[in-house]
């Protein structure tokens, strides 16, 4: 972990530079309203969400947690898309790195990245962004971000008039709420 990153907005801030390549921040507006999704069961966890300024919508997800050990659950990941999709709808890119793994998981809309012990996940909802590209960036936010403990400064964003949490669809029609971590 780098130690310019030692608060949560300092980390977005290293996230959103991680990932400007791929988004263009300047159109999006953080719309997370809280740092982490439960914290007691998921320690060190960080959560990031831009989305539309004008309606909120989220546009990019990103969601870190820590897992006891990341080789488990890269298992557990291949395991599960071995029962749940086809290789056309997720598959596992190989990485030169020992401890770290990178699913596409296409069916879903996501991309998680696992370094050691800590797991990235990123969900653009934006049709130019290719899953597959954000390989590197995520396993860099894995590697300098990772899943050490922060100074929780988050400020959640203000809102003209109220609005219903978002909602993600998978392609078979399934709907979720965003804020629910990866299943473990």
């Amino acid at each position: 972990m780098t130690s310019y990153a030692r608060s949560y907005t300092q980390r977005r801030a290293v996230i959103a530079e991680k990932l400007r390549a791929y988004v263009d921040f300047r159109s999006l507006v953080p719309t997370n309203a809280e740092p982490a999704f439960e914290p007691d069961l998921f320690e060190n966890s960080l959560m990031c969400s831009w989305g539309d300024p004008q309606t909120g919508d989220t546009k990019l997800f990103v969601y870190i947690h820590q897992v006891p050990d990341g080789d488990d659950e890269a298992e557990r990941l291949r395991q599960t898309l071995a029962e749940e999709s086809t290789p056309a709808e997720a598959y596992e890119i190989d990485s030169q790195r020992s401890g770290e793994y990178v699913f596409v998981l296409n069916y879903v809309g996501r991309l998680t990245a696992i370094v050691h012990s800590c797991v990235v996940s990123i969900a653009p909802m934006l049709s130019a962004v290719r899953l597959n590209e954000l390989a590197d960036a995520a396993l860099d936010i894995g590697r300098t971000i990772g899943c050490s403990p922060y100074v929780n400064d988050f400020e959640p964003p203000t809102f003209d008039a109220p609005r219903e949490p978002p909602r993600w669809t998978t392609a078979d029609g399934l709907t979720y709420d965003p804020r629910t971590p990866p299943q473990q």
